[in-house]
C-alpha cells in the first residue's frame, strides 16, 4: 500500500494531517496534486500546457517543451501507464506535433 512507507521510514502510521498536507504540497512531498498532474500532462503530450479552472480561459496552443523527443521518449516509457492512453484525454489541438 501506498502509505506503507512513512509506517517503514518514521515508524508512525499516516494521518489525516499528513493527508491534509500531502494535499497542498507540505509534509513529505512538497508538490501539489494539481502540479503532479499538469507535470505527468506535460510528460505525456511533450507540450508546455496550463491548467486553468475556467472553460472559456483553456490554452489550447501550448507551446512545445524545450526537450528533446528522444529524452521524453525515455521519460514516457518509464511510466506507469503509456502515453498513448493519456493522450485519448489530450485535445487533438494540445496533441504532440511530430
Amino acid at each position: 500500500m501506498v502509505l506503507e512507507w512513512k509506517l517503514k521510514k518514521y515508524k508512525t502510521k499516516w494521518t489525516v494531517a499528513d493527508g491534509l498536507n500531502a494535499s497542498i504540497g507540505q509534509g513529505y512531498v512538497l508538490a501539489n496534486p494539481l502540479q503532479l498532474a499538469v507535470m505527468a500532462a506535460r510528460l505525456a503530450s511533450g507540450r508546455h500546457l496550463e491548467p486553468s479552472l475556467l472553460s472559456h480561459q483553456v490554452h489550447l496552443d501550448a507551446p512545445a517543451l524545450p526537450v528533446a523527443s528522444e529524452h521524453l521518449a525515455i521519460v514516457r516509457d518509464a511510466m506507469p501507464d503509456p502515453p498513448s492512453r493519456l493522450s485519448a484525454a489530450i485535445p487533438d489541438s494540445a496533441a504532440p506535433r511530430t
